[in-house]
């Protein structure tokens, strides 16, 4: 089934992938200067995205007494992983910007590559855990009032993670 809230929500993952797809395409073209810019307006975009979905998950859990599934956990665990992955990306990357013999540039980059493509397969794998645990979760929990607040609230939230 399909939501407001759920359309914006895989709507602001997409725009957050394609930013960390524009950001590899950079750092593999060697473009240091665009890699960063896609960088950091990556990570203001996830950070926007973790904290509203966070959010969200304390406010359903402080609604009920159960447990949390174990999908939620996940999710959560998801946050934690891919903040810490993310700040070893911008070392990475901050690596490649400060090195001092440019010549070994391109051996430099592929000898970080991993951690570039750990990040994109953690947010893809993060993406597929919200559509199968959180987005049925959200649905069952809101009513459709709620909902609309939380849309206009997560597309500003978005918006304000990226530049004019």
């Amino acid at each position: 089934t399909s939501s407001p809230l759920r359309d914006e929500l895989e709507h602001w993952n997409e725009v957050t992938s394609m930013r960390y797809q524009q950001f590899l395409e950079a750092v593999t073209a060697l473009e240091l200067e665009d890699a960063n810019r896609h960088l950091t307006l990556f990570a203001s975009m996830l950070d926007s995205n973790m904290s509203f979905i966070t959010q969200r998950l304390d406010d359903i859990k402080n609604d009920t007494t159960k447990d949390e599934p174990d999908g939620i956990k996940m999710i959560r665990a998801d946050h934690m992983i891919l903040g810490r992955t993310c700040k070893m990306v911008e070392e990475a990357l901050l690596q490649l910007i400060n090195l001092a013999d440019p010549a070994t540039l391109r051996s430099e980059m592929v000898l970080r590559l991993d951690i570039f493509v750990r990040l994109n397969n953690i947010l893809r794998q993060h993406q597929l855990r919200q559509h199968d645990s959180l987005f049925p979760l959200l649905e069952l929990a809101i009513d459709t009032e709620k909902e609309r607040s939380l849309t206009d609230l997560l597309t500003k939230a978005m918006q304000r993670s990226r530049p004019h």
